[in-house]
């Protein structure tokens, strides 16, 4: 198969010195399938189109924090992102929900600070039985965006919507998450922490229902990696 060598150019050249922290293409099957979403450690989040070989950017919402995290949905039609502000130094920790179109172009939806969270790494989207289309709160909105769950170093869960609406859901992990995962087929939330303790969720509710919390035995070098061998069985 042959390939071909591309170089993505930023806006302001003079931020092409930045490092890229993530990498993400949208999900396979969507309609925006061929654009690929590149985090930098200058905050900035840049969605390059294979189609036009063009790169639409955003150097403002993070800046000039590091992006943490970099997740589609997986209809392709969102994106989540936060950075690495400190709390400690008196800045909370920003989640930005993005609406992206087929052209890649990124829009703010909601940004979200809570204290106690903690640098965000992980995001699952809640896609068992779609999404509610309904009026909520007076604001008289609809969501339109599957929920979400989000975890990292402050080994808690954060639940949110693309209304606006966020709570902390899991705080009592007690060590930072490493990996958070979702089966559709079960509705089920995994969370795995660096204490190599494996907890699962129900998300038949919003607030996740604890099913069981074991601990792992691993080498010392901790958790890998972990994926879906097949719907129910996860490999570690």
């Amino acid at each position: 198969m042959p390939f071909e060598e591309l170089t993505i150019a930023r806006r302001d050249a003079t931020a092409n010195s930045a490092n890229v922290t993530h990498l993400a293409w949208s999900p396979a099957g969507t309609r925006t399938e061929k654009l690929l979403a590149v985090g930098y450690d200058d905050g900035t989040l840049l969605v390059w189109s294979l189609d036009d070989r063009r790169a639409r950017e955003d150097a403002e919402a993070h800046a000039p924090h590091a992006l943490t995290l970099l997740r589609w949905s997986p209809g392709g039609e969102w994106l989540i992102t936060a950075d690495a502000r400190a709390e400690a130094s008196g800045e909370l920790p920003e989640l930005t929900l993005w609406r992206v179109d087929a052209q890649g172009r990124p829009t703010v939806r909601c940004s979200y600070r809570r204290p106690g969270v903690g640098c965000m790494r992980h995001a699952i989207f809640r896609t068992a039985g779609g999404t509610k289309k309904s009026v909520i709160d007076s604001s008289y909105a609809a969501a339109e965006c599957p929920p979400f769950y989000v975890s990292g170093d402050g080994g808690v869960i954060l639940y949110a919507n693309d209304l606006g609406k966020s709570s902390t859901v899991v705080s009592d992990l007690g060590a930072p998450v490493v990996a958070l995962l979702y089966d559709e087929p079960s509705n089920v939330l995994v969370a795995i922490t660096s204490a190599n303790i494996v907890a699962t969720f129900s998300l038949a509710e919003t607030k996740p229902t604890q099913l069981a919390r074991v601990k792992m035995s691993m080498g010392k070098e901790g958790l890998q990696s972990a994926a879906w061998a097949s719907p129910g069985h996860l490999a570690i």
